[in-house]
């Protein structure tokens, strides 16, 4: 993740804030992200944030980014970060990998928990179903999703989806006839371990929700200067950037803000999630 600096579980609790480990609110408290983040799109101009996305993630889609025999079996959740203000301003200020919220529902949660696991996937701001119809589509009768297994750490919630997220996966892939198991990295730190990345048939998709420090998105989305120079990248003279990428000057100054509780009442922090797979791109909020 790309964003601002990072703060030890010392200064900021897992239990004072439940989005700890995410771009934007790595030095956020409790109170600011209640009132400053949010999946709810309702407020902003949807369709331009989706745009936005697609332009920047839709490069990511390209050969050149996937390697090896199964590079059309893995797909990537990603997400991006959004400093909006109504419908008529939005910046991105992140793109990240492996960063996931919980179901907190006071300030726009990922999942709106309902009566029922149908019922929370059908009215969760993350799009199961378009997730599952996306599989089904291609072919695939299994999918593997693929967690992190931290070394040295027992909290791998900071790190993974929640069990409820991928029991809403697993169920909306079953209603369409897709079976789902879940695996463990063996190999975090240097990449998909072998059984992940050499012997999975074609009939299974990769499913990565964790971070893989050897894939080149994945370092876009870990390292500010590829993170904005990607941005660059997307016009022949910058200007894409210009016009829709926070600045460094711009995300300190956020930090700043955040640091100092002066955050801009007016202004919300919005995420959203995106399918990355080779030549393959699903918007999934």
């Amino acid at each position: 993740m790309a964003f601002l600096h990072f703060v030890s579980s010392s200064d900021i609790s897992h239990q004072e804030n439940p989005y700890w480990g995410l771009a934007a609110t790595n030095i956020m408290t409790d109170d600011q992200v209640t009132g400053s983040l949010t999946h709810d799109s309702s407020a902003f101009n949807s369709s331009t944030i989706e745009s936005l996305s697609r332009t920047y993630c839709s490069p990511f889609t390209s050969s050149r980014y996937w390697s090896g025999s199964n590079a059309h079996n893995i797909g990537v959740i990603s997400n991006m970060d959004f400093y909006c203000n109504g419908t008529n301003s939005q910046k991105i200020i992140d793109f990240a990998v492996g960063s996931w919220l919980s179901e907190d529902e006071r300030c726009g949660g990922l999942i709106v928990t309902g009566s029922d696991i149908q019922q929370t996937i059908s009215q969760s701001r993350f799009k199961f179903n378009e997730l599952a119809g996306h599989v089904r589509s291609k072919g695939y009768s299994e999918v593997k999703g693929v967690q992190e297994a931290l070394k040295q750490d027992t909290n791998t919630d900071l790190y993974n989806p929640s069990a409820l997220f991928r029991q809403c996966i697993s169920h909306s892939l079953a209603v369409n006839g897709i079976t789902y198991t879940e695996h463990t990295n063996s190999n975090y730190g240097s990449g998909l371990d072998g059984s992940m990345s050499e012997s999975v048939d074609n009939s299974t998709f990769i499913l990565r929700y964790s971070y893989d420090h050897v894939h080149y998105i994945d370092q876009v989305a870990g390292d500010w200067d590829m993170c904005y120079g990607t941005a660059v990248s997307r016009s022949v003279d910058g200007q894409w950037a210009v016009d829709n990428f926070a600045n460094s000057e711009s995300r300190a100054a956020l930090e700043t803000d955040i640091l100092q509780d002066t955050l801009d009442e007016d202004y919300k922090i919005y995420r959203n999630y995106i399918l990355i797979g080779s030549s393959s791109l699903v918007y999934l909020s």
